[in-house]
């Protein structure tokens, strides 16, 4: 866990103030530890360790799902492509989760999200547990955006503050180029008078 101390001269003394990161970093739990303080020869430091302890709390909401999901080709605006994941809430109901697209590239190149919509889905209870649900989660494109292979982050938050984690999962999905086909009967095209 990263330490970052910024000393403060006071007189023949310093003062430091110490921050701890990487938090996010650690699994829900409680936490114990030492930090010690080392100087050089000529210089005495009291108290030579500070012990330290903390909590990780648990998220109301966990979600269980893959680090990244292929979606496949989207031909058509408006047609959902869906996957699901799994929650367990230990505050809220199932429909304490919203999520949004971001983070979208296609080629390397920022790509505009607003092209495309996320809507979670009407949960379904895991057998006789209230506290487990299958959570449907559907993107769709809004209109026809450009071709090509797109990459984002679908984002899951909690629309009253509770905790959801894991936040985020990777997506990957391919807009094909639009095939145009014309079928004709007979042989002759009549655009009647002109």
């Amino acid at each position: 866990m990263p330490v970052h101390v910024q000393p403060v001269a006071q007189g023949d003394r310093y003062r430091a103030l110490f921050t701890l990161s990487g938090f996010d970093q650690l699994a829900p739990g409680r936490y114990t530890g030492v930090i010690t303080f080392r100087a050089g020869p000529d210089i005495d430091v009291q108290p030579a360790t500070l012990p330290i302890q903390f909590a990780i709390p648990q998220p109301e909401i966990r979600l269980s799902m893959p680090n990244s999901v292929d979606l496949g080709e989207i031909r058509q605006p408006r047609e959902p492509h869906t996957f699901e994941v799994s929650a367990e809430f230990t505050e809220g109901t199932a429909s304490e989760i919203e999520a949004r697209l971001i983070n979208l590239t296609t080629g390397g190149q920022a790509a505009d999200a607003n092209d495309f919509t996320v809507l979670v889905g009407q949960p379904k209870q895991v057998g006789e547990d209230r506290r487990r649900y299958m959570i449907p989660v559907q993107l769709t494109a809004v209109a026809r955006p450009p071709a090509g292979v797109y990459q984002g982050q679908i984002v899951f938050s909690s629309p009253s503050g509770l905790a959801v984690e894991p936040r985020q999962i990777q997506v990957v999905f391919t807009i094909p180029q639009p095939e145009l086909l014309v079928m004709l009967e007979g042989d002759v095209l009549d655009f009647g008078d002109a």
